[in-house]
């Protein structure tokens, strides 16, 4: 071997080990806040309209229960982890879980690990595995099994009822945003407006969200190539 040809390599060796060190620093560090304006047709949640939407609507038992509790997510992989702290401490009723220990208890029933999820997020059914791993009841719905009314009309009555949430898995660029699969709780309905209420854990971009019901369906009826299903929405509540 030329001493070229060993250059090149260790030249290439220390490419990768740079390239596999600073994709690991972006994967597991903690966002660095970065808001991105929502784009036409989303109201945030703490504008004048966004706080009129939540005054007006009748459908706000799962928000009125669940708002305090509500948490950004820590790494950019890490939204269904972010959602599943926030609606399990609303089920337990206290702030004992959060995003560096949810993993613990559960770690031996899961056929996933803390580390993958980093770099995979979790698809819906994973999520429902950690929910049933808690002790509570799950229901898992694919988008594509329902149409728009049958899906409102679904979520609506979730809405209305206390100790069930509602936590959908949707394409962000189905609504504007960034081209990225997301999992994030709903917690309210705007009737008149025929909006949802996303609680976007993604706090380091964007705020909590009212989305059309049309636009949140659609966005729920893409593929999901990591599940290889469309994407859908999870029912959790306290009867396993």
């Amino acid at each position: 071997m030329t001493k070229r040809t060993t250059r090149l390599i260790l030249a290439l060796i220390s490419i990768s080990i740079v390239t596999v060190v600073g994709a690991s620093v972006y994967i597991f560090s903690e966002p660095q806040f970065d808001p991105r304006s929502l784009p036409p047709g989303l109201i945030s949640f703490s504008s004048q309209n966004g706080q009129q939407l939540i005054n007006e609507s009748q459908f706000v038992t799962d928000f009125q229960l669940a708002d305090s509790y509500f948490v950004g997510q820590k790494r950019r992989a890490y939204c269904g982890v972010a959602s599943s702290v926030m609606i399990l401490n609303a089920l337990r009723g206290n702030r004992d879980l959060n995003q560096d220990n949810l993993f613990d208890e559960i770690a031996d029933e899961l056929d996933y690990s803390p580390f993958w999820v980093s770099f995979t997020g979790l698809s819906l059914r994973e999520l429902g595995q950690i929910f049933f791993s808690y002790g509570f009841g799950v229901q898992v719905h694919y988008a594509n099994n329902y149409t728009l009314d049958q899906f409102r009309a679904f979520a609506k009555e979730n809405l209305a009822r206390s100790q069930d949430y509602l936590i959908v898995n949707y394409d962000r660029a189905s609504l504007g945003q960034e081209p990225v699969g997301h999992i994030s709780p709903v917690l309210a309905y705007h009737h008149q407006s025929d909006r949802f209420l996303i609680m976007d854990v993604t706090t380091y971009h964007y705020p909590p969200t009212w989305v059309k019901a049309s636009d949140l369906f659609n966005a729920m009826s893409t593929f999901d190539p990591m599940a290889q299903k469309s994407r859908g929405f999870l029912v959790v509540n306290s009867l396993k």
